[in-house]
């Protein structure tokens, strides 16, 4: 009985101390998750942001773009990578206000809290 107990409890530290790793998303970035499309009616470029659950960020436009994302003092920020070649590694971020609507179905981003100007990004979850 002893025996069993002590395997019981190191199976329990091991998946304790594995789960460890994982993060959990906030409510308010679970908001974020899917795939989300602008149409075209402010660009002539449609823009397809992915969010995924491993903090994971894909967008799509003229080019593929990946990198990490993150809400931090309530504005999204975008991480990208770019691979310049050679080995070498480009990052720059991107760094938006948001807001939801419509039952959180649709998003728009802006470099700007007014939203007004360029690189405002009206988008719906697809």
């Amino acid at each position: 009985m002893k025996k069993q107990l002590i395997i019981v409890g190191i199976i329990f530290l091991l998946v304790a101390v594995g789960l460890s790793g994982c993060t959990s998303l906030s409510s308010e970035e679970k908001k974020f998750l899917g795939t989300w499309k602008t149409d075209n009616s402010f660009s002539f470029t449609i823009f397809t942001f992915v969010f995924k659950d491993n903090k994971e960020c894909i967008t799509n436009s003229d080019i593929i773009e990946t990198g990490n994302w993150k809400v931090e003092n309530n504005r999204l920020i975008i991480t990208f990578k770019v691979d310049l070649g050679n080995g070498q590694i480009n990052t720059y971020q991107d760094v938006y206000y948001y807001q939801f609507s419509n039952n959180n179905q649709n998003l728009k981003i802006s470099p700007y809290e007014s939203y007004i100007g360029l690189q405002t990004f009206y988008l719906t979850k697809t």
